[in-house]
């Protein structure tokens, strides 16, 4: 995918965008909120239903 984004830099992605990926620090930190959101969302989703099953039963 680094590739594609290097191949791509000034016409599909923003030019920057490959600069500012390439450390590992950034790579790992993007990696961690991206996976930490998804988490978040999944247990938020799930309290939001079990919260309307409750309600209901």
């Amino acid at each position: 995918m680094f590739g594609e984004m290097c191949e791509g830099a000034g016409t599909r992605y923003a030019p920057w965008l490959p600069n500012l990926l390439s450390g590992d620090e950034i790579r790992e930190k993007i990696k961690f909120l991206l996976d930490e959101g998804r988490n978040r969302v999944y247990q938020d989703t799930y309290r939001l239903l079990e919260s309307v099953h409750n309600k209901e039963n």
